[in-house]
């Protein structure tokens, strides 16, 4: 009596998936990217991926494995092979290519239920090409290093995330800080670090008004004989993501060819106030304010660019759609500004 029978009938959803995505920018133009992945290899809950991708300056395929659960703790284990091919000449930086194979094993560890520390170690074959007529930035580092590399990464970090929303936080605070070190291990390695800080912090405020405000630093260098941080290592600014209001990658140093080449420290800060519209909960609006620039070795405070501008993120069924309309404020003689810029992202 007082006593009924469930019949429950499961049925195991499929783990494997095929994707297939398109992206589009105007300065990268087409990105195109396809995977293979099955989430629940032989029934372990570990994963494995085949993906490739390709636009006009990179192309990259990568075989992968992930073990979630590594240890009993809550330990990752992730593992992956990797070629890539870049040729950054293609979008308006230095002309150059640079062919690279690689295999890489990572793990990551819960120090709280907000923060993770991550271990990694990288080997890495690179051959670089710098064309028949090469920037004299270029000519003199493969004149004195060479143009074949083989390296050894070490890298580690840390990450705190109490993010309330994975991919549109309202309130929470995300804030890491990451170490590459390549020792110079082989006959040809080259020596150098990479530090990276960064912090995001989303607060509600007023009438469904959040307020969002961003930093990071990330700086490099060379040690022993290489002197400086390896040029295919800089870092860059302008477009979308950086600094809206000037062309991707166009701010801080140019090499003799007058071609972006970045720089070994980048900063970059961004107030956004994010406000709501009568768009539907798929479209994020906001008022912003970016600020920022890369240099060769030295901060300058007077070299930093600003701008300021309008918003409008699109979370369509078929990916990302940003759109951004700004004002770039402390233009100098030179600079290349852009009133409006777009970066769509599309998937099936």
């Amino acid at each position: 009596e007082d006593m009924v029978d469930l019949n429950y009938h499961l049925k195991e959803q499929s783990s494997a998936q095929i994707m297939a995505e398109a992206s589009f920018s105007r300065m990268t133009g087409f990105i195109y990217r396809f995977s293979l992945s099955q989430d629940n290899f032989l029934g372990t809950g570990r994963s494995v991926a085949l993906s490739t991708s390709r636009s006009k300056s990179s192309s990259s395929i990568n075989m992968s494995y992930a073990n979630p659960f590594f240890t009993e703790e809550g330990m990752s284990q992730s593992i992956s092979i990797y070629r890539t091919e870049t040729q950054p000449g293609r979008i308006a930086q230095s002309d150059y290519v640079r062919n690279v194979m690689g295999a890489n094993m990572s793990y990551g560890y819960p120090v709280s239920d907000y923060t993770r520390v991550y271990l990694g170690l990288n080997f890495e074959y690179s051959d670089l090409v710098g064309g028949a007529a090469p920037a004299a930035e270029i000519a003199a580092f493969t004149a004195k290093h060479g143009t074949q590399f083989n390296q050894v990464e070490l890298t580690t970090g840390i990450n705190f995330n109490n993010y309330d929303n994975a991919f549109w936080p309202r309130k929470g605070l995300n804030h890491g800080v990451s170490i590459k070190y390549s020792p110079p291990v082989f006959g040809k390695s080259l020596h150098y670090y990479q530090a990276k800080w960064g912090v995001k912090w989303y607060q509600p405020v007023a009438h469904s008004i959040v307020f969002n405000a961003n930093a990071s630093i990330a700086s490099g260098n060379g040690l022993g004989s290489t002197k400086s941080l390896p040029f295919f290592e800089h870092y860059y600014a302008g477009g979308i993501g950086t600094v809206a209001g000037y062309d991707s990658y166009s701010l801080g140093p140019k090499d003799s060819k007058g071609r972006s080449f970045g720089g070994n420290l980048q900063t970059l800060a961004s107030m956004n106030l994010i406000f709501p519209n009568n768009l539907g909960d798929n479209v994020r609006t906001a008022l912003f304010f970016n600020a920022g620039n890369v240099f060769e070795d030295n901060f300058e405070v007077d070299a930093l660019r600003y701008s300021v501008g309008l918003s409008l993120t699109w979370k369509s069924i078929m990916g990302p759609l940003e759109f951004v309309i700004s004002k770039p404020i402390g233009e100098q003689l030179g600079d290349a500004t852009r009133t409006f810029d777009f970066a769509i992202g599309l998937g099936v």
